[in-house]
């Protein structure tokens, strides 16, 4: 399920639960909080995914540390913290912020050429 901007106004929260759906950009702004469902490997590590594109998963090495995850293919920031759901699991929100970097892309063969 796409969650559109218009959906997100008329529910006007800064906090949003969705386990899996994606997420319009416009959607997405600075301080914008979206709480997700994880997925846990059996060495430990936690899989997160993003609200922007919900393919794109985060993998986390230590639930108990803070990060900051970057979607790669919009270039959208978030900060990351995982909460304990004492069962065995972990919850994520994902707070937006406005950080504006550049991404690098591969270019396809003859899409630039030489004057």
């Amino acid at each position: 399920m796409l969650i559109t901007a218009a959906w997100a106004r008329a529910r006007e929260k800064t906090f949003i639960i969705s386990p899996h759906d994606q997420f319009e950009l416009a959607v997405l702004t600075a301080g914008q909080m979206v709480r997700r469902w994880t997925s846990v490997a059996a060495d430990g590590r936690v899989f997160v995914p993003m609200p922007c594109h919900s393919r794109q998963h985060v993998t986390v090495s230590d639930p108990r540390a803070a990060y900051q995850a970057q979607c790669r293919l919009c270039g959208r920031t978030y900060d990351l913290e995982l909460i304990d759901e004492n069962d065995g699991g972990w919850g994520a929100v994902l707070t937006c912020v406005d950080v504006e970097i550049l991404l690098s892309r591969a270019l396809r063969r003859g899409s630039i050429r030489a004057s």
